[in-house]
C-alpha cells in the first residue's frame, strides 16, 4: 500500500471523467510570467505544464481585458490574452494540449458578469474581497503618524504617482464591486446566464475540460448573491440560502445541460464568512442543492486574507477544513476542495483519510515544489519543499520590479530557460562552502543534487544563520519549517558539515578544494546615532540588534524602542511585543515595512500584537533612558525607553568573504555576503542555487 494511497487515488466524475490523483491547482499563476504577448508564452506553457505533473485539474484565470494593461498596479501585469485574434486561439488549444500531455483536465475561470450600473440588490459600495484588519495601533499620537502612510507600506507606496494611485483604487473598487448599483432584474440573469454558457462553450471547443466559478469573498456577481452579508433582496432570490442559491446554482445548470455531465464544474464559495455572513450550514445547504451541478466545492476563506493564508493568521490546519467536514457528513454528493495554506502531504492524506475532504485544493504547494507528486508516489513526503506562506508568488510590490519568484523554489520564472542558463556538471568537484546560513545550505544541497563532493563550514554550533530567530517567534512557523527542512535535506544528501568552523585561507588550500563558495551572510549596520555606541564601537548599554533579542528578550527592559520599521524591524518588535513588553517603532519612512509583499500580508500581527508606531520620525539621540527623535513637522520629541534594537539594515561581510579568493581554483560569492539578500529569503535562495548551478 502506498504512504498516500488516498491522495494519489483516481476519482471519477461526471460520467467519463477520470481525475489522476486528488490534487487540485486552483488558480494561482505567478503574475509576471508574460510580457506583451496576448496569449500564453511559453514560460506560462511550462510553469502550467510543471503544475500539471503534479495536479489533476490546471485552473488558469479568464485574463481577456485587454484594457486592464492601460492601467498601472496589480492587475496590469497580469497575462492578457486577445480572444478577438483568431490566432490566439491557436496557442490557447495548445495550452490545453500541454496539460493533457501529462494527464491532467484544464479548467478556466469563468465569473457572472451583471451589466454596468446593476448589483445583486438595489446598494451603495462594494462587498469583502481581500478585506484587510483597519490598520492603527493603541497609543498612537497624530504629530508623529506621517500623512499618506496607513500600518504598513503597499499597496499604496509611497513612491507611487497621485495618478497611479487614483487608479488602482479605481480598479480595487471595481474588483469588489464598488458604486450605486440597482438590482438585477430576473430578465437580465436570464440574458447573464445564456452569455455564462456561451462564453463555457466558446472555452469548450478551444480544449478548456471545465469551468471555475468564483462566488467567494463577496466580491463577483454570485458571490454577493450567496451573502447574506451583501444580499439584501426580499424575493425569491434573497432571505434563505435556498433563494440565495437560486441564481448561481441556476447558472451552473444551464451550464451542465448545454455542454454536458462530462464539462467539470467547480465552484469556489466562501464556507464561512463574518458575522451576519455565510454560515456553515449554509454551505452544507448549497452543497446539497448543488448535486448533480456542481461536481467540486472549492471551500475558501471568508476573504482573501483567509484563503490566503501567512504565517499570521494560519496554522496547519486551514479553516475551511472543518467547513469541508461538514459537507462531507451531510452526506452532499459533491466533491470537497478545502483550500488556504494545504500542503502538508501527511496531513492531507490523513484528512481524506478520516472522510474528512475528497480533495487537496492549492496553489502554492506546487509553486514551492514542481516535483511535489512525484515525491508522494516515491514515498518521499519529508522532502517536499515546505511554503513559507509569504505570498510572495503574488509580486513584491506595486513599484516593482515586475518578476514572478518564489522565496523557496529559485527557479519560479526562469525555469523555461534553466537549460539553457546551465548545464549539467562535467565532472565531481571538491567544494568548501563557508557559512551554514540558508544561501550556504541551499547552496551545498543543489552541489550534492549536481554530483558534488561538499563540506560545508559554520562557525556557530548550528546551521541556519539569520534564520534562527524562527525557532523564537511564534509567528514565523512556517520559517522555522523551512530551516529545519534545510538542515535535515543537508544531513539526508550527505553534505559534510563541520560546526564552529571557520577555516582559514591555508586550510582550504591544503584540503585541495576545488571550488570555494563564501555565503558568510552580513552583519547589522549600526547607524550614526549618537548614545547608541561605545568609544570602543560596541553597543551601548541597553542597546541591541534585532537577531541578539531572539532568545533573549529577558535582558530587554519593559519599555523597548525599534529604531526602524522595516519589515525585520517590524517582526523584531512583533516578537518582543510578543513577550510581555511595551514596544514603539520609529520609522523615518511614511509607513511601516514599505517593501513588504502588498497582496494578503498586511502586516495584521503589528496592530495585534499592540506595536506602537512612529513614522516619518528621525531618530538623533538616546541618553538617560530617553530616546530623541525629529517628527515629521521637525519637532523634537523623547520617549522613555528601557531598551533600544536598532534595525539600519545589514552590511555584507564582503571583507571577510574576498580573503578567500585564490583559496581555490573557482571562487564564489552568494547570499547576503554577496549584497544579495538583506535578509531576503528569496534572494539568498536564488543566489546561491544559480552559483552552484554553475559549478
Amino acid at each position: 500500500m502506498a504512504k498516500y494511497e488516498n491522495l494519489l487515488k483516481p476519482v471519477r466524475i461526471g460520467k467519463n471523467v477520470v481525475l489522476k490523483n486528488r490534487l487540485l491547482s486552483s488558480n494561482g499563476l505567478p503574475h509576471f510570467l508574460q510580457g506583451p504577448e496576448n496569449w500564453p508564452n511559453d514560460p506560462i506553457m511550462l510553469y502550467q505544464a510543471q503544475i500539471a505533473k503534479n495536479a489533476a485539474i490546471v485552473t488558469i484565470g479568464n485574463w481577456t481585458n485587454l484594457k486592464q494593461r492601460e492601467s498601472r498596479g496589480d492587475g496590469a501585469h497580469f497575462p492578457m490574452f486577445n480572444i478577438k485574434d483568431p490566432a490566439v486561439e491557436n496557442s490557447l488549444a495548445l495550452y490545453c494540449e500541454v496539460i493533457h500531455m501529462y494527464g491532467a483536465k484544464a479548467t478556466i475561470a469563468v465569473n457572472a458578469v451583471a451589466p454596468a450600473g446593476y448589483g445583486v440588490c438595489d446598494s451603495e459600495g462594494g462587498g469583502g474581497m481581500m478585506m484587510g484588519p483597519p490598520p492603527g495601533g493603541p497609543g498612537e499620537e497624530d504629530d508623529d503618524i506621517a500623512p499618506g502612510g496607513g500600518m504598513m507600506g503597499p499597496p499604496m507606496d509611497e513612491d507611487m504617482s497621485e495618478e497611479d494611485k487614483k487608479k488602482m483604487m479605481e480598479e480595487m473598487m471595481a474588483m469588489m464591486g464598488g458604486g450605486k448599483k440597482k438590482a438585477v432584474t430576473p430578465e437580465i440573469m436570464q440574458d447573464i446566464i445564456k452569455q455564462v454558457v456561451k462564453d463555457c462553450k466558446y472555452w469548450k471547443d478551444i480544449g478548456f475540460d471545465g469551468a471555475s466559478f468564483h462566488m467567494a469573498y463577496q466580491g463577483p456577481l454570485c458571490a454577493q448573491f450567496l451573502s447574506p452579508l451583501c444580499n439584501k433582496r426580499t424575493d425569491e432570490y434573497g432571505g434563505s440560502i435556498e433563494n440565495r442559491a437560486r441564481f448561481p446554482l441556476a447558472i451552473c445548470e444551464a451550464v451542465k445541460k448545454e455542454l454536458g455531465e462530462d464539462f467539470i464544474i467547480e465552484v469556489l464559495m466562501s464556507g464561512k464568512e463574518a458575522p451576519g455572513g455565510i454560515t456553515i450550514e449554509d454551505t452544507v445547504a448549497f452543497a446539497k442543492l448543488a448535486e448533480g451541478k456542481v461536481d467540486i466545492l472549492q471551500i475558501r476563506g471568508g476573504d482573501g486574507d483567509e484563503a490566503h493564508p501567512t504565517t499570521f493568521n494560519s496554522t496547519k490546519i486551514p479553516v475551511t477544513l472543518e467547513v469541508s467536514e461538514a459537507v462531507k457528513k451531510s452526506g452532499a454528493k459533491i466533491l470537497t476542495a478545502p483550500i488556504g495554506g494545504l500542503q502538508d502531504p501527511d496531513l492531507a492524506e490523513q484528512w481524506i483519510a478520516e472522510g474528512k475532504m475528497d480533495m487537496m485544493a492549492a496553489a502554492r504547494a506546487y509553486i514551492a515544489d514542481h516535483d511535489y507528486t512525484k515525491k508522494l508516489t516515491e514515498g518521499r513526503g519529508d522532502d517536499v519543499v515546505p511554503c513559507i506562506r509569504c505570498n510572495k508568488c503574488h509580486g513584491a510590490s506595486m513599484t516593482g520590479p515586475w518578476i514572478s519568484f518564489c522565496s523557496v523554489n529559485p527557479t519560479i520564472g526562469v525555469d523555461h530557460m534553466t537549460e539553457r542558463l546551465f548545464k549539467p556538471a562535467d565532472k565531481v568537484k571538491k567544494v568548501a562552502v563557508i557559512g551554514g546560513g540558508p544561501a550556504g545550505m541551499n547552496a551545498a544541497i543543489n552541489l550534492i543534487d549536481r554530483g558534488h563532493k561538499v563540506v560545508l563550514f559554520e562557525r556557530e554550533a548550528v546551521l541556519g544563520g539569520q534564520l534562527i530567530h524562527a525557532d523564537y517567534a511564534t509567528f514565523k512557523w512556517t520559517i522555522k519549517d523551512f530551516k529545519d527542512w534545510l538542515v535535515y535535506q543537508c544531513g539526508k544528501k550527505g553534505v559534510d558539515v563541520r560546526l564552529g568552523k571557520t577555516p582559514t585561507v591555508d586550510e582550504i588550500k591544503a584540503e585541495g578544494f576545488d571550488t570555494v563558495i563564501v555565503a558568510n551572510g552580513a552583519e547589522p549596520n549600526i547607524p550614526d546615532i549618537p548614545g547608541l555606541v561605545n568609544p570602543d564601537g560596541s553597543l551601548a548599554a541597553n542597546v541591541f540588534t534585532p537577531i541578539s533579542v531572539f532568545g533573549n528578550v529577558d535582558k530587554l527592559g519593559k519599555k523597548v524602542a525599534v529604531v526602524g520599521g522595516s519589515e525585520i524591524g517590524c517582526e523584531t518588535g512583533m516578537y518582543i511585543a510578543e513577550n510581555d513588553r511595551d514596544v514603539t517603532v520609529l520609522t523615518r519612512k511614511n509607513t511601516l515595512a514599505p517593501s513588504a509583499q502588498r497582496v494578503h500580508y498586511n502586516l495584521p500581527a503589528v496592530g495585534y500584537h499592540g506595536l506602537k508606531r512612529k513614522t516619518g520620525c528621525t531618530t538623533i539621540g538616546f541618553a538617560d533612558g530617553k530616546l530623541s527623535y525629529v517628527n515629521h513637522k521637525g519637532i523634537e520629541k523623547s520617549i522613555e525607553v528601557d531598551s533600544v534594537v536598532i534595525s539600519g539594515g545589514l552590511n555584507p561581510r564582503q571583507e571577510e568573504a574576498l580573503a578567500y579568493y585564490g583559496a581555490a581554483p573557482e571562487f564564489y560569492i552568494c547570499g547576503d555576503a554577496a549584497g544579495d539578500g538583506e535578509g531576503n529569503i528569496a534572494k539568498v535562495m536564488r543566489s546561491s542555487w544559480s552559483i552552484a548551478s554553475m559549478v
